[in-house]
């Protein structure tokens, strides 16, 4: 019976990808760390060049569950007025297999003394190859998995705002404006995907010398799929260890930890144990941080890292 509902699950994997279909967005649960992700405004506002690199499993146990690799180069450039980034990314679920490679600029306003406001722009394309004759088909003339998609291109462009201040931030952005769809065969059946809109804030408390704490937020929503929104909060204790927890609506809960090795390097882990009635047939999953900033002396002193 359960190899039976396995089987059942991978074949709607599929079907997203055959049928008419609104594709959400991928998901991270350590986005706090490089909100560039999901906001080419973000780009730069660090104040330094950080290499940020992400290896995601969900669902572990579950044949044909997603993995997603990223890596993401963005920092500030000449008088830190504009920030540049570059964005890759692999996704591999089932039989498919996507692949993005975007750009992003941005240009930061001094509002106040205290607050900056930067707009920023994204763009690039995106890379579909869907291999149908991994499965094993029922009916091996069914037309809907008689074409594979090879290296079909589309356009990537986004947009996005970042304004914050030195202990909180906002963001609003939409990583890719154009909605795609792909026509596969004679019975129109295709790809699609439609726009997913983002929001985001946050709030760094000093609770003592040692502790610092930030709740955050974001949300996601778009045309044809359900609202989403992820509420965590995390613990920094002198400015090295972090520790937290996240929740997605409906979906999931996170628990969070990451570690400042040294003034360069930071790691993190997170492990999500899903809510919805697949949690029932897979191991939760696992998602691996690793960030390399560069340039974190001024004025001869070692930068304080921010926490958002």
């Amino acid at each position: 019976m359960k190899t039976t509902i396995v089987q059942m699950c991978i074949f709607l994997i599929c079907m997203a990808y055959t049928g008419v279909f609104a594709q959400e967005d991928h998901q991270f649960s350590q986005y706090m760390y490089n909100t560039s992700i999901f906001n080419p405004a973000y780009a730069g506002n660090r104040g330094v060049i950080s290499v940020n690199a992400v290896y995601r499993s969900q669902w572990v146990g579950l044949d044909g569950a997603p993995t997603t690799q990223l890596v993401t180069v963005n920092g500030p450039v000449g008088r830190k007025k504009i920030g540049l980034g570059l964005n890759l990314k692999s996704d591999q679920i089932g039989v498919s297999k996507q692949q993005n490679a975007t750009a992003d600029v941005s240009y930061t306003l001094k509002v106040s003394e205290h607050m900056q406001l930067s707009f920023g722009a994204r763009g690039g394309f995106q890379l579909l190859n869907v291999d149908f004759n991994q499965l094993n088909l029922l009916e091996l003339s069914d037309q809907n998995f008689s074409d594979n998609i090879s290296n079909e291109l589309t356009p990537e462009v986004g947009v996005g705002i970042f304004l914050h201040g030195e202990q909180w931030y906002f963001g609003a952005s939409a990583p890719n404006l154009l909605a795609t769809q792909r026509l596969r065969n004679q019975q129109q059946t295709n790809v699609s995907e439609r726009q997913t809109f983002y929001t985001m804030g946050g709030y760094v408390a000093q609770l003592s010398p040692f502790w610092k704490w930030k709740p955050a937020l974001l949300t996601r929503f778009g045309s044809g799929q359900p609202v989403s929104l992820d509420l965590s909060t995390n613990f920094m204790f002198r400015e090295r260890f972090t520790i937290g927890a996240s929740y997605r609506l409906d979906a999931a809960f996170s628990g969070l930890a990451a570690f400042q090795i040294s003034n360069t390097w930071l790691i993190g882990y997170a492990y999500d144990y899903d809510t919805i009635a697949l949690g029932e047939f897979n191991s939760g999953s696992h998602e691996l941080f690793i960030r390399l900033d560069f340039s974190r002396l001024t004025n001869g002193r070692i930068k304080t890292p921010r926490f958002f």
